[in-house]
């Protein structure tokens, strides 16, 4: 806020704190950790605003993966595009959680269509099943020996055998229904 639009201190007879004033000028809008992805293929380049569009819709519903936006010349596809270090940065959280509050036993973080469901515990403080695995193969590559290829490959490998698991879960509770009942 400028200095001018500053309020002089007594509002409808209330008096303002100048610290929480100033504490409140300061403050800026938060924006979301990750930006819009858009991919296409033989569709147009998407016209001015339309990635700003799209990541409102992307904010307001957390839930929602991916968009599909259809246009007469193909699809185009928007996910959100997180930092590289986002997923560590998690880790770490977790991390720092169990070890200040050891009276939590485990965070779950739920199942995707792409990845099963995972509870992080003091013992395993990752966001992800194959987290301990995904630290190690980035250990190796940053210690040189693996070759960025071949991390490449142990990681496909790595989620490529959850996401079969995550299938045959799925695929188990087909068959049962979602309380384990025929």
């Amino acid at each position: 806020m400028a200095e001018a639009e500053m309020p002089s201190g007594e509002e409808e007879g209330g008096q303002y704190d100048a610290a929480v004033i100033a504490f409140l000028g300061e403050l800026r809008p938060q924006r979301p950790p990750w930006q819009v992805l858009l991919t296409w293929a033989g569709a147009a380049p998407p016209g001015p605003g339309l990635n700003e569009d799209l990541g409102r819709i992307l904010d307001l519903f957390p839930g929602t993966n991916f968009l599909t936006v259809h246009t007469a010349e193909g699809c185009l596809h928007a996910t959100r595009d997180f930092p590289s270090n986002a997923t560590q940065e998690v880790d770490d959280i977790l991390a720092r959680l169990f070890q200040a509050n050891p009276e939590v036993t485990g965070v779950t973080f739920p199942g995707t269509a792409t990845r099963s469901a995972h509870t992080a515990t003091p013992e395993d403080p990752f966001w992800s099943a194959q987290g301990k695995a995904g630290a190690a193969i980035t250990a190796a590559l940053e210690a040189g020996t693996v070759t960025p290829g071949q991390a490449i490959e142990q990681f496909k490998h790595l989620y490529a055998a959850d996401a079969a698991a995550t299938a045959a879960s799925e695929a188990a509770q087909d068959q049962t229904g979602p309380l384990g009942q025929p």
